[in-house]
């Protein structure tokens, strides 16, 4: 595994072997301001910790070359899988690499225990509530850099694309949109106060957490579709089922015209695993596709998907 520190410097000799990255475009939304009085950050990786729950918590942060910290910048809430840690999610995800290119944070929560997670479902006495440490991150984050309120989002694969879909029902004042990839499903009972878009990633021969449904630990997921179905009826959605053939592998399923202009899509990948789709290192966890890029659709979702 590894460690944060670890990871600061991988990623930095990463970013040095790179070419120079393309000029940051992001796209401004009537709900963007500016910050008065600027707050100004150096750009990189930095590891960070802050205290939840009485607990001492991790994270990674990165700030893109673009950030003047007079300009409200967009902020993604990156979260790793059962047993990984932030580090590995921050490579894995190629999300700093996207930041870079289109000028947005990315945060990279860590999760607890002795195989790292994130507790989604009810926190037992004692248990970290990970929906307060990720808003008490938020309120961090937002103190300190100058961050676009109407554009933060939620992905994360697995254990923390679970913890995405609990963000966007607890937080939901909060989050704008989520891309959980190999973890979908509806909260029951979910108790959103607005209704929160989302693209999902799924891979049709996924062995952990099954398309189809299926045990995963004590718990047992739903069929996927199903989830979709549930969450176009949470977001009121009144157009769709759509399926479209995106690749010789991928199919797109989408719910269009839902409150609040939210739209509910999931990418079908068929024959692939529990994995990132377009991800640059290949898991042992099934085969992954290169036909679509998860982080490349998400971040062109989050784009399109303020917060109203």
């Amino acid at each position: 595994m590894i460690s944060l520190v670890t990871a600061v410097a991988v990623m930095a000799a990463a970013a040095c072997k790179e070419e120079a990255a393309p000029t940051a475009t992001t796209t401004p939304t009537s709900a963007q301001a500016d910050c008065t009085p600027a707050r100004p950050h150096e750009p990189g990786n930095f590891p960070g910790t802050l205290t939840s729950g009485g607990l001492e918590r991790q994270y990674l942060l990165h700030v893109p070359t673009s950030y003047t910290g007079d300009d409200a910048t967009p902020l993604v809430v990156n979260l790793h899988g059962h047993g990984s840690n932030a580090g590995e999610q921050a490579i894995y995800s190629g999300l700093l690499v996207k930041a870079e290119e289109k000028g947005f944070i990315v945060v990279t929560p860590q999760g607890t225990g002795a195989e790292p997670h994130f507790n989604f479902t009810t926190v037992e006495a004692g248990a970290p509530n990970d929906v307060a440490f990720i808003s008490d991150l938020l309120d961090t984050l937002e103190s300190e850099l100058c961050v676009d309120p109407s554009r933060v989002y939620a992905a994360g694969i697995s254990n923390g694309a679970a913890m995405s879909v609990t963000l966007a029902c607890f937080l939901s004042d909060r989050i704008a949109a989520i891309a959980p990839v190999a973890g979908f499903f509806l909260f029951p009972g979910c108790p959103s106060v607005r209704p929160v878009s989302v693209i999902a990633f799924h891979g049709t021969n996924d062995k952990l957490v099954p398309f189809e449904g299926g045990p995963v630990g004590d718990l047992r997921a739903p069929p996927v579709e199903d989830s979709l179905q549930q969450w176009a009826e949470h977001d009121e959605c009144t157009s769709g089922p759509q399926d479209e053939r995106v690749s010789d592998h991928v199919r797109l399923r989408r719910y269009d015209d839902c409150a609040g202009g939210a739209t509910v899509e999931l990418y079908a990948v068929e024959g692939g695993g529990h994995t990132w789709p377009g991800a640059t290192i290949d898991v042992p966890l099934g085969a992954t596709t290169h036909e679509i890029s998860a982080t490349d659709l998400m971040w062109a979702f989050f784009e399109a998907h303020p917060k109203p």
